[in-house]
Formats: C-alpha cells, sequence, structure tokens
C-alpha cells in the first residue's frame, strides 16, 4: 500500500524538513543534560559528548540511506516492500511503540517539571492532558501547518535560550571542571556517551518524513538535517560548558534537572521580568510540544498504512487515538524517579538498537530483494534464449 503524501497534504521544502528532523529530538533530553554525561564520564565527559554527536550523526546519515531504498514510502509502507513478514512486522510494531513511548517519556517528564517549579498545587493530570491537548491541536492540520509552526517557534526559541544562556558566564565559579581531561578512560567514555544519547533520541522519524520532502530538494533536505545536528551539537557543547562551569561537578551530579537549577540563576537587574531563566524554561515547553506533536503526526502517517488508509479523515482518527494513548502511558509513573529507572532500562537501549539496526536491515533487505529480482530476471532471460 502506497503511503505517498495524501491529497490534502503539500510537500515540505529542505528547510522544513531540516526543521523538523531538529525538532523531533532536540526537546527530549534537554532537562536532564548532561547529568549522565558528567555522573558517567568525569574528568572525560567532554570527550563522551564529542563522541555522542559523531554517532548521532553517523546514525542520522545512516537512516538517510535507508530512506532513500523507497523514498516515497514510509517504514511500514516501503518494509512491505523489501522485509519479509516475520521481520517487517516486528519492526511495524516496534516503531509505533517507540512513538508512544518517546512521547509519553517526555509528556510525563515536563509534567514533573512544571508541577515542580511552577505549578505546584496543580494536578499533574491537568498539565499532562493541556500539553498533550496543545500537540494535539498543532498536528491537527496535517503536514503544511506543522511545519510553518516548527519554522516560526524553533528557530528563536534555540537562539533565545543560547543569548540568555551566555548570561550565566559571569558565574561560571567551577569553570575548571570543563576543561578535558589528559588522560583517556575508554569505558567512562563509551558509558557516558550512551547513557546520554538520550539527547539526540528522535530523528528516527525523518523516515516518516521523508515521502514529504519534496522530490528534487531531498538531498538538499538531507544535507540540511545533518548541518542542523551539526548545530545542535555545538549548542550542547556550550550548555555543557555553562551548566557544568556553574554548578560544578560534584553538585551537579545530584541535581534532578540540572539545566533548570541553572537557568534559575539568570537574572537582570532593573529589567521588567527579574529572572529570565524562568521565562527561558518556560519556553522549554516549546521543545517538548513540537517533539510529541511531530511523534503524534508520525503515528498517524505510520499506522495508516497499516489500515490502508490515506484520507484526511482516517489521519485525525489516528492521531486522536494516538493522543489518548500517549496521554494513558504518561501517567503510568507515579515519579519522575521511576520514569527515569524505566527510561534507563528499557527505552533508551530499545531506540539505540532500532536507530543503528533498522536501517542495516533494510539495506541488506533491499538488497536481498534486488540480487533476487536480478536473478530472476537473468533466469527468465535465460529461460527465453534457450532451444525450444
Amino acid at each position: 500500500m502506497s503511503t505517498n503524501p495524501m491529497p490534502t497534504t503539500q510537500n515540505i521544502s529542505a528547510g522544513q524538513f531540516a526543521l523538523l528532523v531538529l525538532a523531533s529530538y532536540l526537546g527530549f533530553g534537554i532537562f536532564q543534560f548532561p547529568l549522565e554525561l558528567v555522573r558517567d564520564g568525569g574528568p572525560d565527559a567532554f570527550y563522551a559528548l564529542v563522541l555522542e554527536i559523531l554517532a548521532a550523526l553517523g546514525g542520522l546519515w545512516l537512516t538517510f540511506r535507508a530512506n532513500r531504498v523507497q523514498p516515497g514510502e514510509t517504514m511500514t509502507g516501503f518494509a512491505t516492500l523489501v522485509l519479509h513478514p516475520i521481520v517487517r512486522w516486528p519492526i511495524t510494531i516496534l516503531t509505533v511503540g517507540i512513538h508512544v513511548a518517546l512521547g509519553a517519556t517526555l509528556i510525563g517528564n515536563f509534567g514533573f517539571v512544571m508541577t515542580a517549579f511552577f505549578l505546584p498545587d496543580t494536578p499533574d493530570w491537568v498539565v499532562r492532558l493541556t500539553l498533550v491537548g496543545a500537540c494535539l491541536y498543532m498536528a491537527w492540520f496535517d503536514t503544511p501547518t506543522l511545519a510553518r509552526t516548527v519554522q516560526i517557534l524553533l528557530p528563536f526559541t534555540v537562539l533565545l535560550t543560547l543569548l540568555l544562556g551566555l548570561l550565566l558566564v559571569p558565574k561560571m565559579t567551577s569553570g575548571y571542571a570543563i576543561i578535558p581531561s589528559a588522560s583517556i578512560h575508554v569505558l567512562p567514555i563509551l558509558s557516558a556517551a550512551y547513557r546520554s544519547f538520550y539527547i539526540f533520541l528522535g530523528f528516527e522519524v525523518s523516515v516518516t518524513l521523508y515521502p514529504y520532502l519534496r522530490s528534487p530538494e531531498r538531498a538538499r533536505g538531507e544535507k540540511y538535517a545533518l548541518w542542523a545536528m551539526g548545530f545542535t551539537g555545538i549548542w550542547f557543547i556550550i550548555g555543557y560548558a555553562l551548566v557544568l562551569g556553574v554548578e560544578g561537578p560534584y553538585f551537579l551530579v545530584h541535581l534532578l534537572w540540572p539545566p533548570v537549577s541553572a537557568m534559575r540563576l539568570i537574572n537582570v537587574t532593573g529589567f521588567i521580568i527579574n529572572k529570565l531563566g524562568l521565562l527561558v524554561i518556560v519556553m522549554w515547553g516549546i521543545f517538548t510540544l513540537l517533539f510529541v506533536a511531530i511523534r503524534l503526526w508520525c503515528l498517524g502517517h505510520d499506522v495508516m498504512p497499516i489500515f490502508h488508509q490515506t484520507s484526511i479523515k482516517a489521519y485525525r482518527l489516528m492521531l486522536l487515538g494516538s493522543g489518548v494513548i500517549v496521554y494513558i502511558g504518561s501517567s503510568l509513573f507515579p515519579t519522575v524517579h521511576a520514569l527515569v529507572r524505566w527510561f534507563a532500562a528499557y527505552l533508551l537501549p530499545t531506540t539505540v538498537v532500532y536507530i543503528y539496526g533498522v536501517p542495516l536491515i533494510v539495506l541488506l533487505g533491499a538488497w536481498i530483494t534486488k540480487r533476487k529480482q536480478r536473478h530472476k530476471k537473468t533466469t527468465s532471460g535465460d529461460a527465453e534464449a534457450s532451444p525450444q
């Protein structure tokens, strides 16, 4: 079943595609970063951060290689063409499950942040329901509207965070901690890079977004997305230096949300808003909303091919169902500690294996399928050429 864009859906440009891919992972780990990086990497944390940036770039490049197998199909669409059902169905189920789990985890995590710092007297379910409702509204009008929303909100929020974050420079009393160690320890670096790889989880949705990228702009869209990830890596390096330099390694590892604690120190005397850091934290909700809205969009477009649906009505029904499931999933964690433990034990390893394993399986399946077709064509040609 083809999953080409629906008749009511316009294709997106290369720039919009890159921003959608960027928004699909940028907001996920921003509240915990760089907790695990410092806790596991210690003095080698900087090397671990560089390693995971390179690993993320490699993973995105590998994903684009898989996208080219069937550029007009989503994962649940082109898997039918190149993979055996024994392999295809587990990957399809895993794709949908990861969409739901990542969306529910982020809604739950941001809900805990909001109730802890801003709305302590508001029931958790109200905060989560409001967040899911806002995400549904952002994705309701399908691809063009979602792309324009990301195009407007994401660059502004990133740049404002960077500019205001620089106000933390005078408060870097532990600046010595950002100096990389002269001795390199491989195992701590690998452990820290893996444990903090959550800051890049989500870019696998490029497989679902790829068919909606205009055909002549696909190569440019890939390049823009890779450049955007490189910029994000620099952004995280700056954030790592600021947060670690402000809080110090010994205090940082005992915090739940290190960047939130650091941003609260930003203040400008005499300005209309004294605690600018609190404004930044609220604006980080945009990252959460965009991440989950794209996740819900992907759920709708990945589930529709399973039921052979392409209409906008079917998409919205899938979207509503996805929102309900994500909301229920976000309500399953009684505390942020339970959420973090579950994520580290189950979701992180599953998603990392998916990001790197599935493209390799798809490329292998495409190679086998192509070889079989070539062999069949050769055998058919030999049979026609043989004397009767």
